[in-house]
């Protein structure tokens, strides 16, 4: 998983591969040929590395396998997390394991949680693709992920954690005339209300209010959290302290910034949870 950040090739590979590996937990999607390649040429040990994130590139690097037993087995030092982590963003740290010794998938979540980073874990010699997400992650500074970390991810991650209200998940589609959000707000127990927002409402806006293509959920304490939906060029936002966001946009990390300009000045619907209507 070696390459140069630089390669454009080597960017478009990783950049497929995120989007193909995004798309479920276990999969057999094809790898790409560098990444398949590496995993070939270090048999017959077990191999890893990383796909990072950095200035809207991605790369895969190489790191060590440092178990006892690397044939049969693959650790990654958490020092190298650190040392990836102070150039680039971690997407996903990659693992291969033979099909006849598979991982303790209970000990990867644990690794996942504690070093904050998804795991991408390859079956030999199936190339069955498993990956592991952190139980919980920071609101800021999540890499783009789509279909794990994006904008209506953000959205329903902070639903249930600060709300305890759990938003179903839909499949992140190419764009279309609909949106999949609008279609489905009434049966996540939203509706379309008049006035100023308040706290947790949900601003969609966009050029065609009928098909709106960015969403943020107010609170009146201060902070937006907003982030672009894979299904549309959209974000979704969370207004929470003093006017400030905490969003998503497509390709990028997210990151909390003030709330004015584009996203405060144009068009606007306003859904609320009926938790919280009147």
């Amino acid at each position: 998983m070696g390459c140069d950040c630089s390669n454009r090739s080597e960017q478009q590979s990783s950049s497929t591969l995120v989007k193909e590996i995004s798309s479920s937990h276990s999969s057999r999607s094809g790898l790409p040929p560098i990444i398949q390649d590496y995993i070939e040429n270090q048999l017959p040990n077990m191999s890893c590395g990383f796909i990072l994130f950095h200035e809207s590139q991605y790369c895969n690097v190489a790191a060590s396998n440092i178990a006892a037993f690397p044939e049969h087995q693959c650790v990654i030092d958490p020092e190298e997390y650190e040392k990836k982590r102070r150039v680039a963003t971690i997407l996903y740290a990659g693992k291969t394991f033979p099909e006849s010794s598979p991982p303790d998938l209970i000990e990867e979540q644990k690794i996942c949680d504690r070093e904050l980073a998804p795991t991408m874990i390859i079956t030999i010699p199936g190339m069955r693709i498993i990956t592991i997400i952190p139980t919980r992650f920071p609101y800021v500074g999540r890499p783009p992920i789509p279909g794990v970390y994006d904008a209506y991810s953000l959205v329903r991650d902070i639903y249930r954690q600060e709300l305890g209200i759990t938003l179903h998940d839909y499949p992140r589609t190419p764009v279309t005339k609909e949106n999949s959000f609008l279609k489905y707000m009434h049966a996540e127990g939203f509706q379309e209300v008049s006035g100023p927002p308040q706290q947790w409402d949900c601003i969609l806006t966009g050029d065609d209010l009928n098909n709106p293509t960015h969403i943020a959920i107010y609170h009146d304490a201060g902070h937006i959290v907003t982030g672009d939906d894979p299904n549309h060029p959209s974000r979704i936002a969370m207004y929470l302290d003093r006017g400030c966001v905490l969003h998503h946009p497509a390709g990028q990390l997210s990151c909390q910034t003030p709330y004015s300009g584009d996203l405060l000045h144009r068009p606007k619907r306003i859904i609320r949870h009926h938790r919280f209507a009147p």
